[in-house]
């Protein structure tokens, strides 16, 4: 049975810093069961101009993706038949449907409990006119717009979700790199699909995947905003940067190249973004630690990973001031029936 370990930063870009901008990327990962289950985040606020909240959309949003996990696990719980057609059926409907009504509602519940400051209103008021004043009015997930992607990793299957740009890589046991839901043609330069957009169910996309003994899970999982993908010239650069967090795993005692990227990892996207897009910079990575652990480690205390190495806490970042819950609500307790 697969045990899934979490760990990732999301790091402010060059140009968000010189023009004195927050970072509008998010990320969070919680996990369940031990890491049998486990849910990872990405998102990227829009940040242009009708987007001016869209830092907190962002965070609402990888918040909203743990939410909606923890209502999927509640209803299948007990299930211990497993027909792949009859979940893919039902969860290609409801997952975006709910999903996107829990970050729709926490983003009123949000807007409500922090109204828009005189600073705000002075930059509305120049930036708008009143048609468009009026429209934003209506439609006040606009500001808060941003992107999503998600994995969503049960015990039989992986669910991989996404509206707007940025990446999802899968890397094989072979070594293979697959992308799950492959890049859009239709989004260009800084034009890309939102959460805040009224038709956002029919531009959310899907991808599932099995997990059976001749179809095994990939070894690791990397979910990134585009900010990370613009920075290398092609495809090909990408994917050879992903090779190389891969191969930083395979290399050495697991336990100790864990804390290398984990140190590492801030200083990489740091890099990243200076030498290329200057975006926000988000990378999350899902892997399987059965993968990359050595045998021999095992039978040394010191090089195997134990219990609580394998223990992966609930985690959001970047961290934010104003009221967006800490805590992800999961369970039947908080369930809106999902």
């Amino acid at each position: 049975m697969n045990k899934w370990l979490a760990i990732g930063h999301s790091q402010r870009g060059d140009n968000h810093i010189l023009h004195s901008l927050p970072n509008q990327d998010a990320l969070a990962y919680h996990p369940w069961m031990g890491g049998e289950n486990i849910v990872l985040a990405v998102a990227d606020g829009h940040g242009s101009n009708r987007h001016f909240r869209s830092q907190w959309g962002a965070q609402i949003a990888v918040r909203c993706a743990v939410e909606t996990f923890g209502q999927v696990l509640t209803r299948l719980e007990g299930d211990d038949s497993f027909d792949f057609s009859q979940t893919k059926r039902i969860l290609e409907i409801d997952l975006p449907k709910h999903l996107l009504r829990n970050w729709r509602d926490d983003v009123k519940l949000f807007h409500e409990k922090n109204s828009l400051a005189k600073e705000e209103f002075a930059y509305i008021n120049k930036q708008y006119t009143p048609t468009t004043l009026s429209d934003l009015e209506k439609h006040i997930n606009t500001i808060y717009g941003a992107t999503l992607l998600a994995v969503f990793v049960m015990r039989n299957l992986i669910v991989f979700t996404q509206i707007g740009d940025g990446d999802i890589l899968c890397i094989m046991e072979t070594g293979e790199i697959l992308q799950p839901i492959p890049e859009d043609s239709r989004i260009v330069l800084n034009e890309t699909d939102s959460l805040s957009d009224p038709k956002a169910e029919g531009l959310m996309k899907l991808y599932f995947l099995p997990l059976t003994e001749w179809n095994p899970a990939p070894k690791m999982i990397l979910v990134s905003s585009d900010g990370l993908r613009n920075s290398y010239d092609n495809s090909k650069k990408f994917r050879t940067f992903a090779s190389g967090i891969n191969a930083e795993f395979e290399t050495g005692i697991l336990k100790e190249q864990i804390l290398h990227v984990e140190t590492h990892l801030q200083q990489w996207l740091q890099e990243i973004s200076h030498e290329g897009s200057g975006d926000d910079v988000t990378l999350g990575i899902l892997f399987r630690p059965d993968a990359y652990q050595h045998k021999q480690d095992n039978n040394d205390e010191k090089k195997a990973l134990t219990e609580n190495d394998m223990k992966c806490a609930y985690r959001i970042v970047p961290e934010q001031q104003k009221q967006v819950d800490k805590q992800p609500k999961t369970g039947s307790e908080n369930d809106k029936s999902y």
